[in-house]
């Protein structure tokens, strides 16, 4: 967990919302029922083209976006 904390960090980089705001529609219509305050990380993800680690329930709804859960990347990173 420690390892996975340190890249988390090392590579954390902050992104503009005007950057992700085309994104942030597309977003809504995934999850903006469930979760309107979610729209914004899920729109960053569709334009990174990145997965989110979340164990936030309200990501399950959508399939556009990867989402791992704490205990699947632990999983995972124990091999």
């Amino acid at each position: 967990m420690k390892l996975l904390l340190n890249i988390l960090f090392r590579d954390t980089e902050v992104v503009p919302r005007e950057d992700f705001e085309n994104e942030i529609e597309q977003a809504s219509r995934l999850i903006g029922d469930t979760d309107p305050d979610d729209i914004p990380f899920l729109a960053l993800a569709l334009h990174l083209g990145s997965d989110i680690w979340t164990d936030d329930i309200g990501f399950e709804e959508q399939d556009e976006v990867t989402v791992w859960k704490t205990h699947e990347l632990v999983k995972r990173l124990d091999g």
